[in-house]
């Protein structure tokens, strides 16, 4: 909502500006010189046959065909499951809750890009740390463990390329889990997969950074030497 806010005041700052963000829907986003990216990157994984949503935000820089980014995701919500066995404090059967979060380093090969698409598959590491609590007798949640997680994750992605900056996106991965809880391990390693619109705010900025000079060196030139 905020994102819309923002770029509906862009618009009415330059209302000249809309016919040509539609002629420029159709750019291939595959150029020579190195540009900045910066967007949001959600995701859905099953845990135990329910959907969890794992979000993040991504930036980074594309080379032509390839992207460097780094990324930060957290779980949106703790997962939580009853009857589980924690033999180390003598309990056969406790609710416990589970969030994960980590910062990630993503490799990223185009596969081919069109005006209209693009596919990708992307290649990711992460580090991070996931917290495990369990309920007591009493009701209360108590630490049970903190312990680091590498994620691993791979898969293809694909987009439309609605506007420049507004891409209607869906990918199928895989991730993996390594780290010292087979409990959290075997929670968080599994398919994932993505489906909605994908806000590019970093070709947003640059065109908005274009604009504002384009319309400074216009007046410049209006107003003449003095």
């Amino acid at each position: 909502m905020r994102a819309a806010c923002v770029i509906a005041l862009f618009l009415a700052a330059f209302p000249s500006t809309h016919a040509q963000w539609s002629d420029t829907a159709r750019a291939n986003d595959v150029q020579k010189k190195p540009r900045f990216i910066l967007n949001f990157d959600a995701r859905r994984q099953e845990v135990r046959g329910r959907i969890v949503r794992f979000f993040g935000l991504r930036a980074g820089i594309q080379e032509r065909y390839n992207i460097y980014a780094l990324g930060l995701y957290g779980l949106g919500d703790p997962f939580q499951e009853s009857g589980v066995k924690l033999e180390d404090i003598g309990r056969d059967s406790v609710d416990v809750r589970s969030t994960m979060g980590y910062l990630s380093l993503t490799y990223e090969r185009i596969l081919f890009d069109t005006p209209k698409w693009q596919m990708s598959v992307p290649f990711m590491i992460g580090l991070g740390q996931a917290n495990v609590d369990y309920k007591d007798t009493s009701g209360v949640y108590q630490p049970y463990r903190e312990v680091r997680v590498v994620p691993l994750e791979s898969g293809i992605r694909a987009s439309y390329k609605v506007l420049f900056w507004l891409y209607l996106q869906g990918g199928l991965g895989y991730r993996k889990v390594i780290g010292p809880s087979p409990l959290v391990n075997a929670e968080f390693s599994g398919a994932t997969w993505n489906f909605g619109l994908s806000i590019k705010f970093g070709k947003i900025y640059k065109y908005a950074k274009d604009k504002i000079e384009e319309r400074r060196e216009r007046k410049a030139g209006e107003d003449g030497p003095p």
